[in-house]
């Protein structure tokens, strides 16, 4: 009920296949994050999260209880005519046969099912008992934290004291039960354990200065928090004593969870949203480290409160923050955004080994990027502006600027000079690159057309008939045939020096033409006038099934097994595989799509055809974007 999916990357976009929760390699701001405030009808001073198994997300606030379904918030009143208390929602609890535990401030707890309500009061004498925590263990029972006033258990239909019989004495605050089936209880006096089947808490040694909260690795270490001498808060493992993260004095750690993937959440006081991706790498030594590359997300990031109340992580692999001035989601769309300095605009992309990219800024001081592992590092700067790359079939990524064509293998870069006289290179530069059959380069020029490079020496191609002033952009097909997109709906086929055009009397119809993805035999036209596919023989508009039509095309991806990816005004489309074959048996086929928007991380429009290209496909098979806004998407 709370979940939609897709990627993207920033100054460029990086597509890749969705994980069930969130790739631990992505920082917080590489994520999808929506904030909800008092403004958007939030309850203020929110307490306490959970989903229940319909999908819907329950909020204990200090005025009641609430629920969201994404779209909405509303005060929850139950079907049975029975109306709740407007009253504080300390702790909220799901259980698995779909109810809802609701603990008030100093009120009997409620259970609600399928719109009916339990009350079940606290025992006699203890009226009025305030409750910090709710967990239910592996067998079905109840415990209840009830701070000063100690642990509860629900038995049968009531609530049970749990005291001397029990080895148990003092207050109650955090609760934990681990995949074994223990109880961790966190007391005033220190951390405290019930075994499974047991009816005796353990206290041990070595937990003697744990406290709560908990979390719970995949490997079954608990993390805690530790405030030994000289009081300075670390989160360490309770079971070894190694430390994972240390905080200066000040700070105070509120609630941990760790995620499906495996990282630590840390809800904070004053200081928002710690992260550590890798918990598992602490070994003792290095918890300085640790700190140095925690994932740190702020208010002034775009949290909505520096004090983190809950956090949940919902059934999609979402996580929820509950902060003291609202509701935040993140969550790993299809789109993942890499940022790059304000002062890069205008990208090209090209693929490299190993799945990393190649972009270039036309503008900015780091204007040659690569990016490795989701992280942007500059290689060097280059003293010109940056106008196409291509990726060629050996390897070597060819970057067209007004100083020469650079050629980039292995962090080495050789050169090019541009046709013409010196004089001429400001005004005369490649705006479009490919390799033919042959091995030879070929670019569309400013000023002086498209031109070949033989033995050193550009030929001047208008000498066999391609128009001079008429191209936009190059590609070259499985053949080695190379492509060339005019403007004035015209298509230019340059097969070694063989010259074919076609134009609107062929059945072109896209106008200018402004992107080519060639694929098997079939070459894709992409315009403002739409999508096209052409067979060898026939140009085919590409039409989709819900009867609207493809305008503004900016790019296209033609993969050998991903089907069709292109820019348009809707956002990034994708034409399956299965149903570009069906346009391949019958041209007139409409197609089933779909588009990637702003729900999907996509948050700025596409960048347009120039600088070229500005999608690519990876040596890994994801899929990079650049968009207008200065950030890449994969």
């Amino acid at each position: 009920m709370l979940s939609r999916r897709a990627e993207v990357f920033g100054t460029a976009l990086l597509l890749c296949a969705p994980l069930f929760g969130i790739d631990r390699d992505l920082r917080i701001e590489q994520l999808q994050h929506t904030s909800w405030t008092h403004k958007d009808g939030v309850p203020g001073q929110i307490l306490s999260l959970a989903q229940t198994t319909d999908g819907f997300l329950w909020i204990g606030a200090r005025d009641g209880l609430y629920r969201f379904d994404g779209l909405h918030f509303e005060r929850y009143q139950p079907g049975d005519g029975r109306t709740l208390p407007s009253a504080e929602v300390s702790c909220l609890l799901a259980a698995p046969d779909g109810g809802l535990w609701i603990a008030y401030g100093r009120r009997a707890t409620i259970f609600v099912k399928d719109g009916k309500i339990n009350t079940y009061p606290d025992p006699d004498g203890l009226q009025g008992l305030a409750t910090h925590d709710l967990v239910r263990d592996d067998q079905g029972v109840i415990w209840r934290a009830a701070t000063t006033s100690g642990l509860f258990r629900f038995a049968g239909s009531r609530w049970e004291r749990v005291g001397a019989d029990w080895g148990f004495s003092g207050g109650a605050y955090n609760l934990h039960v681990d995949r074994a089936g223990t109880l961790w209880v966190d007391t005033f006096h220190g951390l405290v354990l019930l075994p499974k089947g047991s009816h005796r808490f353990q206290r041990p040694a070595s937990l003697a200065s744990g406290w709560g909260p908990f979390s719970e690795s995949r490997d079954g270490t608990i993390w805690i928090l530790d405030w030994t001498p000289p009081n300075v808060p670390k989160i360490r493992s309770a079971q070894s004593g190694l430390v994972l993260r240390e905080f200066d004095k000040q700070a105070r750690v509120y609630k941990m969870i760790l995620d499906q993937q495996g990282s630590l959440w840390v809800g904070t006081v004053g200081r928002g949203i710690n992260r550590n991706q890798y918990p598992e790498r602490a070994d003792g030594k290095n918890s300085q480290e640790m700190n140095a590359t925690a994932d740190i997300f702020r208010q002034r990031d775009g949290l909505s409160g520096d004090t983190v109340m809950d956090l949940l992580e919902d059934r999609e692999g979402d996580i929820w923050v509950a902060t003291n001035g609202g509701l935040d989601r993140f969550r790993q769309s299809p789109l993942i955004t890499v940022k790059f300095p304000p002062d890069a605009v205008s990208f090209t992309l090209s693929a490299q080994e190993n799945g990393d990219a190649l972009v270039t800024s036309m503008f900015g001081k780091d204007n040659l990027v690569i990016i490795r592992n989701g992280r942007a590092t500059a290689l060097k700067s280059l003293a010109a502006h940056i106008h196409a790359s291509y990726r060629d079939p050996y390897g070597v990524s060819w970057i067209g600027t007004d100083a020469g064509i650079l050629g980039y293998s292995t962090n080495q870069l050789s050169r090019i000079d541009l046709p013409g006289p010196p004089s001429k290179s400001t005004d005369v530069y490649p705006f479009s690159i490919t390799m033919d059959q042959a091995g030879r380069l070929l670019a569309l020029f400013t000023l002086d057309g498209p031109r070949r490079l033989e033995n050193g020496q550009w030929t001047d191609l208008t000498t066999l008939g391609v128009p001079k002033s008429c191209g936009i952009i190059l590609a070259t097909d499985s053949a080695g045939r190379v492509w060339e997109g005019c403007s004035d709906n015209r298509i230019v086929l340059l097969e070694g020096n063989n010259v074919r055009m076609f134009r609107g009397k062929d059945g072109l119809n896209v106008g200018n033409v402004e992107a080519l993805g060639t694929r098997k035999d079939s070459v894709w036209i992409g315009g403002a006038g739409g999508l096209q596919r052409f067979d060898g023989h026939r140009f085919a508009t590409v039409d989709p099934a819900d009867g609207s039509v493809f305008r503004a095309v900016k790019g296209i991806v033609a993969t050998a097994d991903n089907g069709i990816w292109f820019g348009e005004e809707r956002g990034i489309i994708h034409i399956e595989d299965a149903e570009t074959r069906r346009i391949e048996k019958n041209p007139d086929y409409r197609v089933k799509y779909q588009a990637f928007d702003i729900l999907d991380g996509l948050s700025d429009a596409l960048q347009t055809y120039y600088p070229a290209p500005n999608m690519i496909e990876g040596t890994d098979g994801r899929l990079w974007f650049a968009t207008a806004g200065g950030g890449c998407l994969a």
